[in-house]
C-alpha cells in the first residue's frame, strides 16, 4: 500500500511505525472472511481492510468525522484478521494508533464522553465497584439472565495456599474477575501448588481496561506503576506473571510494545512481557499432577485473547483432552462471541447478536457444560447460555483425583 502520511500529526516514532504497517498490507482481503463485524454488516468500513484505509486516511492529513469513530469503535479488536493475513500486518496495533488518534481529532458527545468516563473510574476502583456490586445482590434472584450474569458476584470459598515452594509466579488477580468469580485465582493457585510452584497473589488492573478505551494517559501510568510494584519480584527470579484471564494476559504481554517509546519503562517493560504467561503454558506438561475422578463432554470456548493475541490456540484444548474430556467440535470457533472486555455495554446490538451464534455453535451438540478462559467471556455467555459455562481452571480442579 503506498502511504502519504503527514509527517508531523504524530510522534516520529509513531509515523514510521504506522507507516510500516500500512505498507505491508496488500489489499487481498483475507481479513474480510475471518472478520465477526464484516460477517454481520457485509460493508467495508467495518473490515480490517475497510479500518486501515480510514486510519490511512486520518494519516494523510484528511479531516476525518464522526463516522470514523463509528468504524473504529466498532472493531472488537479480536485479531483473527491478523491470524489470516498472509502479509502479516500488525492490524491490532495500527488500531492503537488510529484510535488514540482518532479520540483527540474527533469530539464525542457530552454524553459519551461522560459515561465512558464514569464507567472507567467504577471499573478501576476496585472497593468502590465491589461495594455497588454487593449492595445489588438482594434483588439478583429478581433479574433476567442476561442482567444477572453481569452482576452476581461471589466471595472466595477457599483461602490462598500458603506451601513455600522453590519456583514462583506472580498471579495478578485483576479488577472484575475479583468481585465476580474470585475462586477462579484460587482455583489456578491449588493447581500450580499440586504441581510444586508457588503463586504469590497481588491486586490491581493490567491496564486494558483503559488502553481498550483509549484513554492513554491512564493506560501509560498503570502500567508504570504495575511495572515498579514488581521489580522486587522480578530481581528474585520470579518464573512468570500469570492472569487467568486471557483478556487480561494478553495486555501483560503487550507491555513490551506499548511502553517501546519510553526511555525509562521500555526495557523493564520487554522483560515483563517475556515473563507473562497464559497458565496453560505452567500447565500443559503436568497431566499426572493433575488426573481427573470425573469427565465428562463439553464445548470449549476459545477466547479470541487466547486464540489470536496470545498465540496458544488449541493448548487447553490439547491439555483437556489428555485429561480424559471429550471436546465437541465448535462450528465458526475463530469467531467473537461479542464480549471482548467493554465491547458489549457500548455495542449491545452488535455483542448479542455474535453471542447468539456462539451459543448455538456451543450448544449444538448438547454438551455436558462449556469452558472458556476468559472472565468477560465466562459473563457473556452465562448471560443466555442453557449450559452453564465454566473456566476451564475450575473445571480441572472441582475434579482432581
Amino acid at each position: 500500500m503506498q502511504t502519504n502520511i503527514v509527517k508531523n500529526l504524530l510522534s516520529p516514532e509513531l509515523t514510521e511505525e504506522a507507516d510500516k504497517i500500512l505498507r505491508s498490507c496488500v489489499h487481498c482481503g483475507f481479513c474480510t472472511a475471518t472478520c465477526p463485524t464484516y460477517q454481520l454488516f457485509s460493508d467495508e468500513l467495518d473490515s480490517p481492510r475497510g479500518r486501515i484505509y480510514l486510519i490511512k486516511q486520518m494519516l494523510e492529513g484528511n479531516t476525518p468525522g464522526k463516522q470514523t469513530l463509528v468504524h473504529l469503535d466498532r472493531c472488537l479488536s479480536c485479531r483473527s484478521c491478523e491470524t489470516t493475513c498472509p502479509s502479516g500486518v500488525q492490524y491490532s496495533r495500527l488500531l492503537d494508533i488510529g484510535r488514540h488518534f482518532a479520540e483527540k481529532q474527533i469530539k464525542r458527545s457530552l454524553v459519551s464522553k461522560s459515561f465512558r468516563k464514569v464507567l472507567l473510574s467504577l471499573l478501576l476502583s476496585k472497593k468502590l465497584f465491589r461495594t455497588i456490586i454487593r449492595s445489588i445482590q438482594p434483588v439478583t434472584p429478581l433479574l433476567p439472565k442476561a442482567i444477572k450474569s453481569k452482576v452476581s458476584a461471589s466471595k472466595a470459598s477457599l483461602k490462598w495456599p500458603v506451601t513455600e515452594h522453590t519456583r514462583k509466579v506472580i498471579v495478578l488477580t485483576g479488577c472484575v474477575q475479583n468481585t465476580f468469580s474470585p475462586d477462579i485465582d484460587l482455583h489456578l493457585a491449588y493447581l500450580l501448588d499440586r504441581c510444586g510452584i508457588q503463586a504469590i497473589p497481588l491486586s490491581g488492573c493490567c491496564s486494558a481496561l483503559p488502553h481498550h478505551m483509549s484513554a492513554e494517559e491512564k493506560t501509560n501510568a498503570t502500567i508504570k506503576y504495575n511495572i515498579d510494584s514488581w521489580q522486587d519480584y522480578i530481581s528474585d527470579g520470579i518464573e512468570a506473571i500469570i492472569m487467568s484471564s486471557s483478556g487480561c494476559g494478553v495486555t501483560l504481554k503487550e507491555y513490551k510494545k506499548l511502553m517501546q517509546y519510553d526511555e525509562q519503562y521500555k526495557s523493564k517493560a520487554e522483560q515483563v512481557s517475556k515473563l507473562a504467561k497464559d497458565p496453560i503454558e505452567l500447565l500443559e506438561n503436568e497431566v499426572e499432577n493433575l488426573r481427573q475422578s470425573k469427565t465428562t463432554t463439553l464445548s470449549f470456548h476459545a477466547p479470541c485473547t487466547l486464540q489470536h493475541g496470545l498465540g496458544v490456540h488449541t493448548k487447553v484444548e490439547t491439555f483437556l483432552t489428555k485429561l480424559g474430556y471429550q471436546l465437541n467440535t465448535i462450528k465458526d470457533a475463530h469467531l467473537c462471541c461479542g464480549s471482548a472486555g467493554s465491547y458489549s455495554v457500548f455495542h449491545p446490538k452488535i455483542s448479542k447478536q455474535l453471542l447468539n451464534n456462539k451459543i448455538t455453535n456451543l450448544e449444538d451438540q448438547q454438551p455436558e457444560f462449556i469452558a472458556t478462559s476468559n472472565i468477560g467471556c465466562l459473563m457473556h455467555l452465562n448471560a443466555q447460555a442453557k449450559k452453564p459455562a465454566q473456566h476451564w481452571l475450575s473445571v480441572v480442579f472441582r475434579n482432581l483425583s
